[in-house]
């Protein structure tokens, strides 16, 4: 299995979109709102405050040269030596095949030189929950916020970084 990183650009966005619509169940829950490149020119250019726009990984994943899976990442973010995983998205058709995990884990390998990751899940992505649970990953807070006037409540996991 070949799993590849690749900075996305604008000429990605339609391979991006395909990734996000494929996943409407998430859109629905976050925002009520179906995925456009609009949308994904938004997450490429969306970073905190402050926070030096070398810090934002924005990543296609590639299996064996086909674009599986979106990963959104910020490194040292919320604090220096942690990585915040904004979105971890796999092409849906391709979810619950273990692909995911075997993501997940290059992902860890490459982030070896922080001390942990973090997220937050919707609390209504009971699925969500469940895949970074079995990842390592546990509770450590839970949120309240508001995403274009719809409330969430979001789950803070937490998770250091294995090396090997």
């Amino acid at each position: 299995m070949n799993i590849l990183f690749q900075k996305i650009e604008e000429k990605n966005f339609p391979q991006v979109l395909t990734i996000y619509k494929s996943n409407e169940a998430y859109f629905t829950q976050a925002s009520n709102t179906w995925p456009t490149i609009q949308t994904v020119r938004d997450d490429f250019q969306a970073c905190p405050p402050n926070l030096p726009i070398h810090e934002k990984h924005y990543e296609l994943v590639c299996l064996d040269g086909q674009a599986v899976a979106v990963v959104d990442m910020l490194t040292n973010f919320p604090v220096e030596g942690t990585v915040h995983i904004g979105l971890f998205m796999v092409h849906s058709r391709l979810q619950k095949t273990g692909l995911g995990t075997s993501i997940f884990k290059v992902l860890e390998q490459r982030m070896c030189s922080f001390q942990k990751l973090r997220l937050g899940v919707f609390e209504a992505n009971p699925h969500g929950l469940s895949f970074w649970q079995r990842n390592g990953f546990t509770n450590t807070d839970v949120k309240e916020t508001v995403i274009i006037e719809k409330k969430h409540k979001i789950y803070v996991l937490e998770k250091p970084i294995t090396r090997n």
